[in-house]
């Protein structure tokens, strides 16, 4: 006897899909199939710099304020909540 050895994408473990095949996963795309879609919490970090944007690196920024809010189809709600908690971010109009 002798072993078939499986070739290109066929990879007994790892491979592009990793356990993560049509199907097993919440794809927001199919959620229009559901009557409710479920309700997934996010979190919003903002970031303040007064520095040249070309030279800011994530790893040196700091935080200076986070807050948990839900996913929602357009990011108006998001914003708005921002606003609520940090007027300064709207600007002057």
């Amino acid at each position: 006897m002798f072993a078939i050895l499986a070739k290109g994408m066929s990879f007994c473990a790892g491979g592009l899909i990793q356990g993560r095949a049509y199907g097993n996963v919440f794809n927001f795309a199919d959620a229009s199939l559901m009557d409710q879609p479920p309700i997934v919490g996010g979190q919003v970090l903002l970031y303040n710099s007064h520095e040249d944007p070309a030279n800011l690196t994530l790893t040196s920024m700091k935080v200076s304020m986070g807050f948990s809010h839900d996913v929602t189809a357009t990011i108006q709600p998001v914003l708005e909540n921002l606003v609520k908690r940090r007027p300064e971010v709207a600007g002057e109009s």
